[in-house]
């Protein structure tokens, strides 16, 4: 590659991209919903990307140097979803709107990932108590608190 003619651009490598607990906190439920449908999007362009011959050392199928650079992208944008999913599935919502986020983020991340259809059932039953509880009240026993 061409050496830079900017200096600073030079110094600035390695690049590194970092979130905290923080940022992810931070985040409303809406905003983890939409931030794991685009990390996952980018996921999957890279990792397709990844199978292209030009990322590959000939004719071996071994990731080059690029090839890696990308593999490193995909798992941080997969590691990235499954930490947002993880705060989603931890954290309880207060609102109508936060639980129907939060069960589309749960149930989409589980669907992408997920090997079986019974898990998928009591994930979306477990949404379902969740709206129930903030329409009616409804304790986790079914009652109506």
């Amino acid at each position: 590659m061409p050496k830079s003619s900017n200096p600073a651009a030079a110094a600035s490598l390695p690049v590194v991209l970092a979130v905290t607990d923080a940022d992810i906190e931070a985040l409303s439920f809406n905003e983890v919903r939409g931030l794991c449908q685009a990390i996952r999007t980018i996921a999957q362009v890279t990792e397709a990307m990844t199978c292209q011959p030009r990322f590959e050392e000939g004719d071996t199928a071994v990731l080059n140097g690029a090839g890696v650079i990308l593999n490193n992208i995909t798992e941080f944008a997969y590691d990235l979803e499954k930490a947002l999913v993880e705060r989603a599935t931890a954290a309880k919502p207060a609102s109508l709107a936060d639980a129907r986020a939060r069960a589309w983020t749960i149930l989409a991340f589980d669907l992408a990932i997920g090997d079986g259809l019974a898990q998928h059932a009591v994930r979306a039953a477990q949404a379902v108590r969740d709206e129930q509880v903030l329409l009616f009240g409804w304790s986790a026993s079914g009652r109506c608190v």
